[in-house]
């Protein structure tokens, strides 16, 4: 599984895939070759039908309130809006952001003598909202790419303006400004 990982941040996914095919994974394992498994489905093969089935997979597999399950139903959110199915990939993000909105991941310390707090600007440097593939700014970029897709350039654009001004210390509100 870590050789297969390795493999995939060198960009050598079809490497990693075919490990992944090969291999039995461990116990500890049982989710996580999956999931990985179905990400590179999705990404690199472009395989919507084996993504969402993988997905499913570990969702059946896995208790509800799991990172794996919780993973999983964003794989499969990603699986919608891969497959055009705007309108249910537009509810599935909503209803997964609202979900993740409260997490709270506390980053390092601040230095001595830094000024504390939940400011935004504090936020992307001392303790952040995950702002990963799960998060609500991912989900905020989705459906702004949602409405963009649809057609329709006023929304679009506002809920563009929207990610970037709430997430302008993240990846996502760098992508929603370019996209302004």
């Amino acid at each position: 599984m870590r050789l297969a990982e390795v493999r995939l941040h060198q960009g050598r996914w079809r490497d990693a895939l075919k490990l992944l095919e090969d291999e039995l994974p461990s116990p500890m394992e049982q989710a996580n070759a999956p999931l990985l498994r179905a990400d590179i489905l999705l990404r690199f093969v472009r395989d919507i039908t084996g993504a969402r089935d993988a997905y499913q997979t570990v969702l059946a597999a896995t208790p509800e309130d799991s990172p794996d399950a919780g993973r999983a139903a964003w794989g499969l959110a990603d699986c919608l809006f891969a497959a055009g199915e705007w309108d249910r990939a537009e509810r599935k993000y909503t209803a997964l952001a609202e979900l993740s909105e409260n997490v709270f991941v506390v980053g390092p310390p601040p230095p001595p003598g830094y000024p504390r707090g939940r400011s935004p600007e504090l936020m992307g440097i001392f303790g952040h909202r995950d702002e990963g593939r799960m998060s609500p700014a991912y989900a905020a970029l989705r459906t702004a790419e949602i409405s963009l897709r649809r057609g329709d350039l006023q929304e679009a654009a506002a809920r563009f303006k929207q990610v970037a001004q709430e997430h302008r210390a993240s990846a996502f509100g760098n992508d929603a400004l370019e996209r302004l």
